[in-house]
């Protein structure tokens, strides 16, 4: 559609000449190619009259966590967070996890196993620019990746209780994982 492309300049516009946005917000509107009311709505979005420039790179990536394609892949995204924050996250460890746990499941409608939807969720999540310092082989397969957004992205549903002794609100909690440091 030309409306995106000219849509699409006023939006790089606006990320003001930070490369995590362009990155992240490109991410999201990949999902979305014919979509011309998701990109006016990212266009229109709260998010560019931050002034701060922490503050509008935070929100871009909530802005990419809501525009995930599925439920599925918040899930898995927000799953992470029971981990470490620097703690690499190594691909096939991390779809096998999601396998156990129940939050991915086969698509017979496309004829793709669990293993496969794993996969593409992992693929979606880097391409999304929720997962950091992604690691590659050398046939450009992402191996591992960080994943220091999805702590603060998904606080609601997920506690990594440093004291066990602690008063913590848990009643939202959906995963739990206890650390020791």
């Amino acid at each position: 559609l030309p409306e995106l492309d000219e849509i699409g300049h006023e939006i790089v516009k606006k990320c003001r000449g930070l490369p995590l946005l362009v990155k992240v917000i490109g991410g999201v509107l990949q999902n979305y190619t014919h979509d011309l009311e998701k990109w006016l709505s990212i266009k229109n979005s709260k998010v560019w009259d931050l002034e701060v420039e922490r503050e509008r790179t935070q929100k871009s990536l909530e802005l990419s966590f809501d525009n995930l394609p599925s439920s599925m892949a918040k899930q898995c995204f927000a799953y992470c967070s029971i981990f470490k924050k620097d703690k690499v996250m190594r691909r096939a460890e991390h779809i096998r996890l999601w396998m156990a746990v129940g939050l991915i499941q086969e698509d017979e409608r496309r004829n793709k196993e669990v293993e496969d939807m794993g996969n593409d969720i992992f693929q979606i999540l880097v391409s999304s620019s929720l997962f950091q310092d992604v690691k590659m082989d050398e046939y450009g397969y992402v191996t591992g990746c960080m994943h220091h957004l999805s702590i603060s992205l998904s606080k609601h549903e997920n506690l990594c209780l440093v004291d066990p002794t602690s008063d913590d609100d848990i009643v939202r909690v959906k995963h739990l994982a206890m650390c020791r440091f």
